[in-house]
């Protein structure tokens, strides 16, 4: 029976120590990715995806664009005013 327990508590601790190893493994990586400098250049597409922020892009609007809109929020308010003079509004 003593001889049943020891197995037991054994194979549990073996499996502690694997868990444990496997966590000192994963906190080395860290420790080394932050005082190895990598290159950017040799870096993978996926790992530079990880590296960089995500930036979003800032959308412009062309002088075409542009006209049309001001010509459409001119011609609302044009509009506005024609319906508040009519008493509409």
């Amino acid at each position: 029976m003593e001889q049943f327990i020891l197995t037991a508590a054994l194979e549990g601790l073996e499996a502690q120590k694997k868990q444990i190893e496997d966590q000192i493994g994963v906190v080395a990586e860290m420790v080394q990715g932050y005082i190895k400098p990598v290159k950017f250049s040799e870096l993978t597409p996926d790992e530079r995806r990880k590296v960089l922020p995500v930036v979003e892009v800032k959308r412009k609007i062309s002088t075409e664009g542009r006209a049309k809109i001001i010509a459409g929020q001119k011609k609302r308010w044009a509009a506005f005013r024609k319906a508040k003079k009519k008493g509409k509004k």
